[in-house]
């Protein structure tokens, strides 16, 4: 007759084996970025950044800091290769984060005097910037948005040519 404690031991030992068939050879296992996650990473950097210019137009007050974390975010845009080791690439990920928020604070300090065009910038930012979070390994909650990724790389890469 088999007994739920028989059945635990039988299955305990089952998942270490099996743990322990799983974790040989993958310790050294790389995880890499992609491309994709590369190109997404500028349109989102180089997209903010194009935005400075009629953000400033319209008066929306852009410190010093905002306006140096804007830079920093398209300088580690542009430091992202692909094949590069996602523990790397964290930190430059982390900074393009900085300047997408630094851009969220200023414009929603602004409120309704930012003109749609400015907003549908920020929103595809929004949109695409968790797919490159995750990429390098970022939990992150999803944004519901109104916009797809396609729409959002259309949005972004409109911006700033």
């Amino acid at each position: 007759m088999n007994t739920r404690r028989a059945f635990l031991a039988g299955t305990a030992g089952l998942s270490a084996a099996a743990l322990a068939a799983c974790a040989t050879g993958t310790t050294n296992q790389v995880v890499t970025i992609a491309q994709q996650v590369v190109d997404d990473a500028g349109l989102i950097a180089n997209g903010i950044a194009a935005e400075v210019g009629p953000l400033q137009t319209l008066g929306v007050t852009l410190t010093p800091d905002t306006l140096t974390k804007i830079n920093a975010g398209v300088t580690a845009a542009k430091n992202l290769v692909a094949g590069m080791a996602a523990n790397v690439a964290l930190p430059l990920v982390q900074q393009i984060v900085a300047d997408v928020n630094a851009v969220v604070a200023a414009v929603g300090a602004a409120g309704a005097t930012v003109p749609s065009s400015v907003q549908n910038v920020i929103g595809a930012a929004e949109a695409l910037l968790p797919l490159v979070e995750l990429a390098v390994g970022l939990v992150v909650a999803p944004k519901v948005g109104r916009m797809s990724p396609a729409q959002a790389r259309r949005v972004l890469a409109a911006a700033h040519r």
